[in-house]
């Protein structure tokens, strides 16, 4: 989707184009990088593309947590919500935890 704005005087500004024309051109601040996110060395020109920067980061980040991870977490958290609320919905008044019910349904399951 193009990003096309007409200004008050009734001129088109391509945004996309517009970035397209400038992406080499260093930001404005006190981070030496253009606008596209290459780190520039003091003479301007490109020491580190964006691509390099990132991979850096994430080959180093010791938080980062895997797809695998996540995805797991997601189904627990889910099978959790659901066995609690069918739970609920069966007797109000039950004393039963949380894990206890989740061990329950997993037994009726297998």
């Amino acid at each position: 989707m193009k990003r096309i704005y007409r200004t008050f005087q009734g001129k088109e500004v391509d945004m996309d184009q517009l970035l397209q024309k400038n992406e080499t051109m260093p930001a404005v601040g006190n981070i030496r990088v253009n606008a596209r996110g290459d780190e520039l060395g003091p003479d301007g020109k490109v020491i580190k593309t964006r691509e390099e920067v990132l991979s850096e980061y994430y080959d180093e980040d010791p938080n980062l947590v895997s797809d695998d991870e996540i995805s797991l977490t997601k189904v627990k958290i889910a099978r959790k919500n659901q066995v609690v609320l069918e739970k609920t919905t069966e007797t109000s008044a039950t004393t039963e935890t949380t894990d206890q019910i989740v061990r329950q349904k997993n037994k009726e399951i297998k």
